[in-house]
């Protein structure tokens, strides 16, 4: 009982309090994905720009972002009103999953966890939105409101 207590002790002081374990498989059926990454810091500032203007709509579409700032790995839950840095684990684990070997790449993952936007380029958040909109979970969101 007291090596298990030792190493659950570890575990915890090895992780920086600021970081979040992250596991996608917690989201699904709850929440719809967004996936922001790339080697071009300007590709993600410009995604994420123009995601920000839409904070409610992210929030009522039940969103999470997922983004890379600066070497660094965030997720925010709130439509951008907060972010949690992830750790590194989480991270190279999305990474491997989804980016191996692609600089640049923004997904939607609907709530079922299958991606319904792939794409290496800029993609409106409107776009995206459209998307969501189209789904027939959200579709019976609107109508239960």
């Amino acid at each position: 009982m007291k090596i298990y207590f030792l190493i659950i002790l570890f575990l915890f002081s090895s992780c920086n309090q600021n970081e979040v374990f992250f596991d996608l498989e917690n989201l699904e059926w709850e929440n719809r994905l967004v996936i922001v990454f790339s080697d071009n810091e300007e590709f993600i500032q410009n995604q994420l720009d123009d995601l920000t203007k839409y904070s409610d709509e992210i929030v009522d579409r039940d969103l999470v972002i997922l983004f890379s700032n600066n070497n660094e790995f965030f997720v925010s839950f709130d439509g951008f009103q907060s972010k949690e840095m992830i750790n590194e684990v989480s991270y190279e684990k999305i990474f491997k999953r989804f980016f191996n070997n692609r600089n640049s790449r923004t997904l939607l993952l609907g709530k079922d966890g299958q991606i319904k936007i792939d794409t290496n380029k800029f993609i409106d958040s409107n776009k995206i939105f459209k998307e969501i909109d189209q789904m027939p979970m959200r579709i019976e969101e609107m109508k239960n409101r």
